[in-house]
């Protein structure tokens, strides 16, 4: 095995962990051949070449200790290890490749999922309208992958706390957004308005609680020809079925954009009926989309406030961003508002 240089004996014995699930699920001939280590923000990622005769692959160990997970390591591994027999026999969807996890040593082990990033395929998409249409159907499957997560993986449940719970954390996002920008106190004083108002409107009965992938990015969404799937587990929870759907819409209008000042307003629209096709069922109205779709957007304002002190190509990036993200909150406030 090619080791990275000077590796740690705490490396050594993950790696020997991630041999050995390897091959109880492969053979006993197949072999990691080669690691590599990986840029991660959080957590420790390593990609590792694998090999059985002539057959070679990619499998990924992403060490989890540096991760807050969402949901007690119980429960994710329960989740994480089922989660694929979810997509079993379904028709271009992609599994998310999870082998194995260590609940002790928070190791996750999973095989890479076919495909290139939704991301790489940006510019093809947008630029080029004769291949517009692949855009759409990766839209149309991450709807039906999600709808897929929500009502087949684990089943649904009634929560009596998540509304409370939603509306503590978005408060909480939009009073420190309001210190990192006071520019923008204004505007967060009348989101936390709405955020109060649209809680309430649920307050007096229990929400239904799905499996989530909390993190329904471009980035994360792979597209294998007409297959779609989507990778990276670590914000695994259970919640509100919109704040995946929300974090879809937020994404296509995003995804939409060719350029910071030249947005494809038809593609976006139809982009967002794929993913309400693909979904086939109802699409959260009312306030059960407008808490988790506040929550979402608190969250993007304040990472977009904190990433001012970077470099200035990226001030300038993330600022055309930031004000359209203020914009769609303003927006939101105001249809939550005109709600009640």
């Amino acid at each position: 095995m090619q080791l990275p240089t000077n590796p740690s004996t705490n490396l050594r014995m993950n790696l020997e962990w991630c041999e050995s699930r390897i091959r109880a699920r492969f053979g006993d001939r197949a072999t990691i051949t080669a690691v590599e280590r990986l840029a991660s923000r959080l957590a420790e990622v390593y990609r590792l070449d694998v090999g059985q005769g002539s057959d070679k692959w990619h499998c990924y160990l992403k060490d989890c200790t540096g991760v807050s997970l969402q949901m007690p390591v119980s429960e994710y591994v329960s989740c994480v290890l089922t989660l694929d027999t979810a997509y079993e026999g379904q028709k271009d969807l992609l599994a998310s490749g999870v082998l194995a996890f260590h609940p002790e040593r928070r190791l996750l082990l999973t095989k890479e999922v076919p495909g290139r990033p939704l991301t790489a395929l940006h510019r093809m998409i947008v630029l080029n309208p004769s291949v517009r249409a692949t855009g759409i159907v990766a839209w149309r499957g991450v709807g039906r992958w999600l709808a897929r997560l929500h009502w087949n993986a684990q089943p649904a449940t009634l929560s009596d706390t998540r509304t409370a719970e939603l509306k503590a954390f978005t408060i909480d996002r939009l009073q420190k957004w309001a210190v990192t920008d006071p520019s923008c106190s204004e505007l967060a004083q009348r989101a936390i308005r709405a955020t109060c108002l649209a809680s309430s409107q649920l307050r007096d009965r229990p929400v239904t609680v799905t499996l989530c992938h909390g993190d329904v990015s471009a980035g994360n969404i792979m597209v294998n020809g007409s297959s779609v799937g989507l990778i990276d587990l670590d914000d695994v929870r259970f919640d509100l079925p919109s704040l995946d759907l929300s974090l879809a819409v937020l994404e296509i209008a995003e995804f939409s954009r060719v350029a910071p000042v030249f947005w494809l307003k038809r593609f976006a629209a139809d982009a967002r009926r794929a993913l309400e096709d693909g979904y086939g069922r109802p699409f959260p109205k009312g306030s059960e989309f407008w808490l988790p779709h506040l929550r979402n957007v608190a969250v993007l304002l304040l990472t977009l406030a904190n990433r001012r002190t970077h470099h200035w190509v990226a001030r300038v990036s993330n600022g055309r961003r930031y004000r359209r993200t203020c914009a769609e909150l303003a927006r939101t406030v105001s249809a939550v508002m005109q709600s009640g």
